[in-house]
């Protein structure tokens, strides 16, 4: 079975933060673009990459939290788009 085969498949319910690992964390924060420009909380991915170099164990763990929770903050899930 090849590694990228297990972001496909679901896990059983209630176990999907058992699959949260520290690469899994950081592939998605540095597939970002640090030039996009914040969301509506003013977190840029440059401020969330240097908060991922200061303490990658505290944000794999509110990550796997707010998973097994089913819990993510509101302002996070917002987006703002601006046409240009």
């Amino acid at each position: 079975m090849d590694d990228r085969d297990q972001y496909y498949k679901l896990p059983p319910a209630g176990q999907a933060h058992e699959r949260i690992t520290e690469q899994s964390v950081e592939r998605a924060l540095c597939s970002q673009s640090v030039k996009k420009a914040p969301g509506p909380g003013k977190w840029s991915f440059r401020a969330i990459r240097l908060l991922w170099k200061c303490n990658r164990t505290r944000i794999v763990g509110l990550t796997k939290a707010a998973v097994r929770m089913g819990r993510h903050p509101a302002i996070g899930t917002r987006a703002s788009r601006v046409v240009i």
